[in-house]
């Protein structure tokens, strides 16, 4: 009967074949990118509008099944399922400790904005906001243009950031805007219960006022969001 130092010693052992597994679909990326004809090796427009949302959901409904049929194998060949399940917890834990710690850096790591060379505040109606009784700071930063045939042209990817007067970060959104006012840049609408904010194809998002627990996760674990 496995005994939970087995677990223990498969889970790091998958744990190692996937992390060598995402290493691997980041250098064939890289190289992709280095031979697609650019300045340089630029992977943040490549992987940020490349369907990301829909390889996410891929590998999570993936995961998924993997897990539910090693379930289906230990009830089948295990005497006591509840038993084997307490066993395999604390293995379960840092799977999932790993997957949120490691999709977080990711995220973060292909999202990042620079607010002083992108900064589109003042042009989208955001800054300092009075909403009821409370004052929100509101800020759209973006990451620089994106100017390709294949990915689109004169695109940007933003960070839409709320945050408290003590500038606790309440809500985050990543969406793309067009960069020229010629193009039409949709303002903000705020409201006494929402904030509005359009991307570049028009389609509208809102973010809650006051921002719910899930923002404030969501602002922390983009997987949540």
């Amino acid at each position: 009967m496995p005994t939970l130092r087995h677990y223990f010693k498969k889970t790091v052992k998958n744990a190692l074949v996937l992390a060598a597994a995402c290493f691997a679909v980041f250098l064939s990326a890289l190289l992709l990118a280095w031979l697609l004809p650019s300045n340089g090796p630029d992977l943040r427009p490549f992987l940020l509008l490349m369907y990301a949302k829909e390889i996410g959901i891929g590998v999570a409904i993936f995961t998924a099944v993997f897990f539910l049929f090693k379930a289906y194998k230990v009830c089948k060949t295990e005497g006591s399922f509840p038993q084997e399940l307490f066993k395999m917890t604390p293995s379960i834990v840092i799977l999932i400790v790993v997957f949120l710690f490691s999709s977080t850096y990711l995220f973060n790591f292909f999202h990042q904005t620079d607010c002083k060379q992108h900064d589109y505040t003042a042009k989208l109606d955001g800054g300092i906001k009075r909403i009821g009784s409370k004052t929100y700071h509101i800020r759209i930063c973006g990451a620089g243009l994106i100017d390709s045939h294949f990915l689109g042209e004169g695109l940007d990817k933003v960070l839409l950031s709320v945050t408290d007067e003590q500038g606790t970060i309440l809500a985050k959104r990543h969406y793309t805007i067009f960069s020229d006012d010629s193009l039409g840049l949709a303002s903000l609408q705020i409201s006494d219960d929402k904030l509005l904010y359009f991307d570049a194809d028009s389609k509208q998002g809102e973010i809650a006022i006051p921002p719910t627990i899930q923002d404030w996760i969501g602002a922390r674990i983009p997987v949540f969001n």
